[in-house]
């Protein structure tokens, strides 16, 4: 027992030393020095969360790892996300999610992901696999917190991670994708707030977030309560909200408004409606039968005169009593066809 607590501490004092042996070997090209590397790897976090736990009491920081320490096989870890081979991605995300989150903040892990991994021009399948792994510590090491357990800087992280969306990649335009609609997940303010964060997104970009928000729990969540909204601001029966059809909107101006109804703004008068158009001279049509009214004249074309030819635009038919009994003796004289 003696001789492997010896060991450990040997271990935990040379660490750095053996994390940058560890990342050397990492850019081997063979897959079993790969994975022997990542068993070391795992079997030093392993020895340095036991040490960690027997000297809390005493010295309770002297057993994590510093930025010093991490730094010097955090890069080499996130280059092989992009490795060929499924089983050497799984175990540096397996490291990088799981493990090394026991011994370093994470939200130090989600820096450093989004400064080798997210903006790395070189591999598409680097900035994919960092993504998911962006997204997997926003979901399971918020611990209710927020957004702001892992992500120290929202307003600078987010919109590095919003440039995903424009990627030639569909794989990487995914993953973007679904980190930004976890953030929102995460943030108070939801969508409304995400879009803040993310600054200014080209139109076609803005659509592709826009569909991906729909269909997510943000998305439907802000549909129903503005279809509620909508549905308690309506009041119903109400004449002054709601307008007439178009057909009977219609179909009362051709025929008038009913005798003794007031008629509405904007509508015509019922003395308006329905009668010739009157000429400048004023007057009206008589109700009772007695012929035309003195003074009353119709505009030329509406009515011809009985014995005489077109009439003109200065011409009228019976401007007064007179001319009307005049006119009707003069063809009462004529001699009538036997």
């Amino acid at each position: 027992m003696a001789d492997e607590d010896s060991l450990a501490s040997r271990y935990m004092a040379n660490i750095d030393l053996l994390l940058k042996y560890i990342s050397i070997r990492m850019y081997d090209g063979s897959t079993h020095t790969l994975l022997k590397s990542f068993e070391l790897l795992e079997r030093l976090i392993q020895m340095t969360e036991e040490s960690q736990q027997q000297q809390q009491a005493r010295m309770p920081t002297s057993s994590s790892w510093t930025d010093y320490e991490v730094q010097a096989v955090l890069p080499a870890l996130i280059g092989r996300l992009g490795d060929a081979k499924e089983v050497v991605r799984a175990r540096s995300r397996r490291l990088l999610t799981q493990l090394i989150t026991h011994l370093y903040p994470p939200t130090k892990l989600f820096t450093t992901l989004l400064e080798h991994g997210v903006i790395n021009k070189s591999n598409a399948r680097i900035r994919q696999e960092s993504l998911d792994c962006l997204a997997f510590l926003i979901r399971e090491r918020t611990a209710g917190l927020g957004l702001s357990a892992v992500c120290a800087q929202p307003t600078r992280a987010i919109p590095i991670i919003a440039q995903g969306i424009a990627d030639r990649d569909s794989n990487v335009r995914t993953a973007t994708l679904n980190v930004l609609v976890t953030v929102g997940e995460q943030l108070p303010g939801g969508a409304d707030e995400l879009w803040r964060l993310c600054g200014r997104i080209a139109e076609k970009e803005r659509t592709m977030l826009e569909e991906k928000l729909k269909r997510s729990i943000i998305g439907v969540g802000s549909s129903s309560s503005q279809a509620g909204g909508d549905i308690g601001g309506m009041r119903p029966n109400s004449r002054a909200g709601l307008a007439p059809p178009v057909g009977i909107r219609a179909r009362s101006s051709q025929y008038g408004a009913p005798a003794g109804s007031a008629s509405g703004p904007g509508s015509r008068p019922a003395s308006a409606i329905g009668r010739p158009t009157m000429a400048a001279g004023g007057g009206s049509l008589p109700r009772n039968g007695s012929g035309i009214g003195a003074g009353g004249s119709m505009g030329a074309g509406r009515l011809a005169r009985p014995g005489g030819g077109p009439s003109t635009s200065a011409q009228s038919y019976g401007t007064s009593d007179s001319g009307m009994a005049n006119d009707y003796s003069a063809y009462s004289q004529q001699p009538q066809r036997q």
